[in-house]
C-alpha cells in the first residue's frame, strides 16, 4: 500500500472519520507536477525541514533570533505543523528528535488551568499562536494517542481548547486577548477555528454551536464582489483573507456554496492581474496599485489550501506548479525564505507547509 494510504488508514483507524461539522473530500489527489519537478519540491522541502531542525533553541523552542518580531509560540508550532508535514512523527523520521523537542516545549508552556499557551519572551502571538499550538498539538496526538506523550498531548489540548471555546465572542468571532471580547478579527477566527477542527478530528468532543457561530462569522465578512473582509465592519479585504476564508469553509462543508465559488471567482481575477503585472507575492509591495500583500507566505499556504479543497481540481493543478517555481526560485543561499517581521524559521515554516501539502501526510491536509 502506497505511503499516503498507509498514513490515512492508520488516521482513519485512531480517529475515526471527521464529524459533519468538519467533512472532508476523500476522492483520489491529482497529479500536481512532471516528476522532474516533484524531484525539486522534494529536495526544497527537505532542505527546510533541516533548517527548522536545526534552529532549535536549547529550551527545544524554534529560534527567532532574526526577527523583528519574536513569535517562539506561532513559530514553534508551525514548524512542528511542517515537520509532521513533511513525513514525522513522534519517535519516527529524520528530523523526529526536533519534533519533539518542539512539543515537549509547548506542552511545558501550556497552563493545565487556563489553556492559554504562552512564553515571557512572546509579547505577539496570542491568539494566533494559541490556534496553531493546539493544531499541532492535535496533529501529534492523534499520530500517538496511547502513547505517554500522546495522553500528556491529549491533556494540554484539552485544555487549550476549552481556553479557545472559552474566549469566542458573542459575534462568534476572536480577538487577540486569552478572554471573550466585543472585538473580533478573521485572521484569528480562522485560526481558532483551525485548532478546533483539528482537536474534534483527533477525538475530542467538540459542541457543534460555538463552530457553527465560527462559520457563520466567516461567512458574514464576505463582501458583495466575492472577497472577504478583515472583520466584520471592517471593509478591507485581500487575497489572504479570501483564501484563508474559503479554505476555512471548505473544511467546514461548504464546497457547493454560492459564497465559495464567488470566492474563488475574485481570487482568480485578482491573481490573473498580478501574473498580468509580472508579480509575486514577496514582490507586491506598492499599496498604491492595490497589489499589497502584507503576509506572502500566509496567503501562499491559503491559497494552496482553498485551491487543494476545492471540487475544481484544475484550480489546484494549474497554480500549483507555477506557484512552486517561484517558491523554489525565491530561496537564499542557504536554501531557505527570510521573512523581515517574523524571521527567517516562520517563512521556511510556512513554505515547507505549502511544499509539503500534496504529499497529504498531515490529517488536516487530508481532502
Amino acid at each position: 500500500m502506497p505511503r499516503r494510504s498507509l498514513f490515512v488508514a492508520a488516521f482513519l483507524l485512531l480517529c475515526g472519520p471527521l464529524p459533519a461539522a468538519f467533512e472532508q473530500d476523500q476522492s483520489p489527489a491529482p497529479a500536481f507536477a512532471p516528476s522532474g519537478a516533484e524531484e525539486l519540491r522534494r529536495r526544497a522541502l527537505d532542505a527546510a525541514l533541516d533548517h527548522l531542525a536545526g534552529a532549535l533553541e536549547e529550551n527545544g523552542s524554534i529560534a527567532c533570533t532574526d526577527a523583528r518580531l519574536g513569535a517562539p509560540v506561532a513559530v514553534t508550532a508551525l514548524g512542528s505543523l511542517a515537520l509532521m508535514a513533511g513525513g514525522n512523527l513522534p519517535g519516527r523520521g529524520r528530523q523526529h528528535v526536533a519534533l519533539e523537542r518542539n512539543l515537549e516545549w509547548l506542552l511545558a508552556r501550556t497552563d493545565a488551568t487556563s489553556g492559554v499557551i504562552t512564553d515571557e519572551r512572546d509579547l505577539i502571538s496570542r491568539m494566533h499562536g494559541q490556534g496553531f499550538a493546539a493544531l499541532a498539538l492535535s496533529q501529534a496526538w492523534c499520530q500517538s494517542p496511547q502513547s505517554l506523550l500522546g495522553k500528556r498531548l491529549e491533556s494540554a489540548l484539552s485544555a487549550s481548547t476549552r481556553c479557545i471555546l472559552g474566549t469566542q465572542g458573542l459575534e462568534g468571532g476572536w480577538w487577540y486577548g486569552f478572554e471573550k471580547s466585543v472585538r473580533h478579527e478573521g485572521s484569528l477566527t480562522i485560526a481558532c477555528l483551525a485548532a478546533l477542527r483539528g482537536a474534534q478530528g483527533a477525538g475530542l468532543r467538540i459542541e457543534a454551536e460555538p463552530v457553527r457561530r465560527a462559520v457563520r462569522y466567516v461567512e458574514r465578512s464576505q463582501k458583495k464582489d466575492g472577497s472577504f473582509c478583515y472583520s466584520l465592519g471592517d471593509d478591507h479585504s485581500s487575497v489572504a483573507l479570501t483564501a484563508a476564508a474559503l479554505a476555512t469553509l471548505q473544511a467546514a462543508g461548504e464546497y457547493e456554496a454560492a459564497s465559495v465559488r464567488r470566492g474563488l471567482d475574485w481570487l482568480a481575477l485578482e491573481l490573473a492581474r498580478r501574473d498580468a503585472a509580472g508579480v509575486s507575492p514577496e514582490q507586491a509591495n506598492d499599496p498604491a496599485d492595490g497589489m499589497h500583500v502584507s503576509c506572502p507566505y500566509y496567503e501562499r499556504l491559503y491559497l494552496a489550501l482553498c485551491f487543494w479543497q476545492a471540487r475544481e481540481r484544475a484550480l489546484f493543478q494549474d497554480w500549483y506548479p507555477r506557484e512552486c517555481e517561484r517558491v523554489l526560485r525565491a530561496r537564499n543561499a542557504q536554501g531557505v525564505w527570510k521573512d523581515e517581521r517574523y524571521g527567517t524559521s516562520y517563512a521556511t515554516a510556512m513554505n515547507a507547509l505549502f511544499l509539503a501539502l500534496p504529499e497529504s501526510l498531515l490529517p488536516i491536509f487530508q481532502r
